[in-house]
């Protein structure tokens, strides 16, 4: 069997804790990295010749995900809140 690592924040798996750990570091998904896909600004929109992504505030997404720099305008994705009976 061989051991394997799971990213906490997207479904990449690595057989390396440290390659892991790196790219935890720099995972998209990760909150910390406040990446357009991780915000509560960015809004997915479906048209009839194909769908897109566009951001409430008016950034430029793309290029925040491309160069991999935090984005000034972003702001947590809000918590949704269950019943428990």
């Amino acid at each position: 069997m061989i051991a394997g690592y799971r990213c906490n924040y997207c479904s990449t798996f690595l057989t390396s804790d440290a390659k892991m750990a790196k790219h935890e570091q720099s995972c998209v998904f990760n909150p910390a990295n406040q990446q357009c896909c991780t915000c509560r600004h960015k809004k997915l929109f479906f048209a009839l010749l194909g769908g897109g992504e566009s951001c409430a505030k008016e950034f430029d997404f793309i290029s925040v995900e491309e160069k991999e720099i935090p984005c000034p305008g972003w702001a947590p994705k809000k918590q949704e809140l269950r019943k428990v009976m």
